[in-house]
């Protein structure tokens, strides 16, 4: 946003911006190529976590495959939706509601 509005400038102009706490008076030709630098680097570490996380993921999933594990969510204890067989291997003791 910021790259799209300095860019049609002058590069003469002067602009100022801010750097470690200090307001630091520069021109648009000086400023513009070090914010087009800082955009790519982030886009850069942007990608590269969402492909971290991406191989994170399948690990897991993996991971999850190869163990069989499964969540149990409350919802489906609460309900009753667990089969005799899963609360015996699962140590699953169901108390009756009290009304």
């Amino acid at each position: 946003m910021v790259v799209d509005t300095m860019a049609p400038l002058n590069g003469d102009r002067k602009c100022f911006r801010l750097i470690n706490g200090t307001l630091v008076e520069r021109t648009v030709a000086d400023v513009l190529p070090t914010l087009k630098q800082n955009m790519d680097n982030i886009d850069k570490i942007v990608q590269q976590l969402v492909s971290t996380y991406k191989k994170k993921e399948d690990e897991f999933n993996a991971f999850q495959v190869g163990y069989t594990i499964r969540y149990l969510s409350n919802e489906n204890v609460c309900l009753g939706l667990l089969t005799d067989f899963d609360q015996k291997k699962w140590n699953i003791q169901i108390k009756p509601q009290q009304n």
